[in-house]
């Protein structure tokens, strides 16, 4: 892939220097503590629902437009890493592994730069659909996974970090190894190893999909309000 080199935690930095970032967008600014780390598992737990979703409605069909062909490659890339947790599942190999994780930085990446954009051709008070609809998935996505790393970054020397914290901090340093894996184009052992480990991340916040809310804006994100 030509743009496999870009790593999408390169461009959370760079976003964040040049303010296109808002912090923790995707939770209320009521939340404080745990309550705002849990809101924010929530909404990427939410996030992790609907690309799988989004996938199954395609099967193994070519997206027609730009943000579908992403949401549809994101979908079958989440799919792959947790397959990968599954035993009943036969292992991916090394090559395997570092291209899907290459793929993943890219998509995200894209998730990031195009999250402020105008939806197209919206029209207020009309339901988003197609590219519409697509282009939304993608920055809320985007936006939500960014907000967690925020979040991560801000509160990575905490001295007793919670629960909430706890996940949200290992999740971000799982995705720090990947990105070491991705850039040094390793098909080893430590590629299926981190995949494990992230996939272990994503997976443990079940619990956050069936936790009550703490407001109900917590699971709702709207791109045309940044």
């Amino acid at each position: 892939m030509a743009h496999g080199t870009l790593h999408f935690l390169s461009f959370v930095f760079i976003g964040t220097l040049c303010g296109i970032f808002q912090q923790y967008q995707s939770a209320p600014q009521s939340l404080t503590g745990e309550d705002l780390f849990k809101s924010l598992f929530q909404a990427l737990a939410r996030d992790d629902n609907d690309l799988p979703s989004s996938l199954a409605d395609h099967g193994d069909a070519a997206g027609v437009g730009f943000f579908e062909n992403v949401i549809i490659r994101l979908g079958r890339d989440v799919i792959i890493l947790k397959q990968a947790l599954n035993d009943s599942f036969p292992p991916i190999t090394g090559e395997e592994c570092l291209t899907v994780h290459t793929e993943i930085g890219y998509d995200v990446t894209q998730a990031i730069l195009h999250r402020n954009d105008p939806i197209l051709g919206n029209v207020t008070g009309l339901p988003l659909q197609g590219e519409q609809l697509y282009q939304q998935k993608l920055q809320q996505w985007g936006s939500d996974l960014q907000a967690l790393l925020t979040a991560a970054q801000d509160n990575k020397g905490a001295s007793y970090p919670g629960k909430w914290l706890s996940a949200l901090l290992k999740l971000s340093k799982d995705i720090d190894q990947i990105q070491v894996i991705t850039s040094t184009n390793d098909t080893g052992p430590a590629c299926l190893a981190a995949t494990r480990a992230l996939g272990n991340s994503f997976g443990g916040y079940s619990e956050a999909r069936s936790a009550t809310p703490a407001t109900a804006a917590t699971f709702y994100f709207n791109p045309l309000s940044l």
